[in-house]
């Protein structure tokens, strides 16, 4: 039985697109940068923004709950959280932006 307290699953992903799944931003800050003249590509890149921001919101929100309302443990945490902050990085590093030491 579920909790009548825990807030429901998340849903299922979405089906992928047809073509396949979208690759996402260039994993390697040697890929030529972001063209700033192209909308469509800044909307992509803002897009994979607000997603990837969107996780590691979502992950400090867990961590922020009381222990035993948590859907998440401290290792997944971290990972999550880590996997995140490296989705950040590489698209502000292929705007053109200094990647993030980790220090405030």
């Amino acid at each position: 039985m579920s909790d009548p307290k825990r807030p429901p699953a998340a849903p299922p992903d979405p089906p992928e697109k047809p073509g396949g799944p979208d690759p996402g931003p260039p994993t390697s800050p040697a890929v030529a940068g972001l063209d700033w003249s192209d909308p469509a590509a800044v909307e992509r890149w803002l897009a994979h923004l607000r997603t990837a921001w969107e996780d590691a919101k979502l992950v400090a929100e867990d961590m922020l709950r009381r222990p035993r309302r948590r859907d998440l443990g401290p290792r997944e945490h971290a990972r999550l959280h880590r996997d995140a902050r490296r989705s950040i990085d590489q698209l502000l590093a292929h705007a053109g932006a200094k990647a993030s030491t980790g220090a405030p």
